[in-house]
C-alpha cells in the first residue's frame, strides 16, 4: 500500500476517451473513463465510478467543462439529472493492483447537456465522497487531461 493518502493519489491516473468528438446539441456522446493504478503498490478505490455534479453527493466522478472562450460552461445546470443511488457499502471498494484499471462508460450529454454550438474542453474528476467504514480508500481529487468535444448546430 502507498505510504500516505497523498502518495496514493499520485499513483492514480484518470483517462477519458470519446470516439465521437463532433456532435449535435444533446446528441448521445459516449465517454469512456479509465482509472488506473500507475504505482508500485495496491490501492483501495471506490469502484462504483458513478457520475454526478461538482456540488452533489452520491458520486465519484464529475465533469469540468470550458467553452472555447475559457469560461466555465454552466448551461447544463438547467438540465441536471435528479438521481439517488444506493448508499455506499464495502462492495463498492476494491483493491486495485499495480497496472490494473477500472473502466466505466457514460453518456456525457445525459449528465452535462451541451446545448450551445462551441468547442468544449471536458475534464473528469475522480473525487469520491468519504466513506467512514473504509478510511483506507484513496481520496480524490484526481483530474483527467482534457478531451475536446465540438458541438455543431
Amino acid at each position: 500500500m502507498a505510504k500516505t493518502r497523498e502518495d496514493a493519489k499520485e499513483q492514480l491516473e484518470l483517462k477519458v476517451v470519446s470516439e465521437r468528438t463532433v456532435v449535435q446539441p444533446g446528441e448521445e456522446t459516449p465517454i469512456e473513463v479509465t482509472l488506473t493504478n500507475r504505482g508500485k503498490s495496491a490501492l483501495v478505490v471506490n469502484s462504483r465510478l458513478a457520475m454526478g455534479y461538482p456540488d452533489s453527493t452520491e458520486r465519484e466522478l464529475y465533469c469540468e467543462i470550458q467553452g472555447q472562450d475559457q469560461r466555465k460552461y454552466t448551461a447544463y445546470q438547467a438540465f441536471t439529472v435528479d438521481y439517488h443511488r444506493k448508499s455506499l457499502n464495502e462492495k463498492f471498494f476494491t483493491k486495485l493492483q499495480p497496472g490494473e484499471s477500472l473502466r466505466k462508460t457514460f453518456d456525457l450529454q445525459f449528465w452535462y447537456r451541451l446545448i450551445q454550438p462551441d468547442l468544449y474542453m471536458v475534464r473528469l474528476i475522480y473525487d469520491p465522497e468519504p466513506y467512514q467504514l473504509n478510511l483506507k480508500a484513496t481520496p480524490g481529487p484526481i483530474t483527467s487531461l482534457p478531451i475536446t468535444i465540438t458541438v455543431r448546430a
